[in-house]
């Protein structure tokens, strides 16, 4: 109930950091992936949502995930 789309990698079949499982979760947002913000902890998954023009955060801490949100919401 929380979220519009949940692409789960396990459900699609299509592992990150692929650009594909991006595009897909954008398109069924109907979206441009350049209206998108990408969270993850794992740096690899975080260079591919950037690779297809998401903004991407890697999740570090609480605090640093504030951080970096209220930089891109203020902007």
């Amino acid at each position: 109930d929380l979220f519009e789309v949940i692409t789960a990698s396990y459900i699609i079949k299509i592992l990150k950091p692929a650009p594909r499982i991006y595009r897909k979760c954008a398109d069924e947002l109907g979206v441009k992936p350049q209206e998108c913000l990408f969270i993850d902890d794992n740096l690899k998954n975080v260079v591919g949502a950037e690779k297809i023009g998401m903004r991407a955060i890697q999740y570090k801490s609480l605090f640093q995930l504030k951080t970096d949100l209220g930089g891109i919401l203020n902007a």
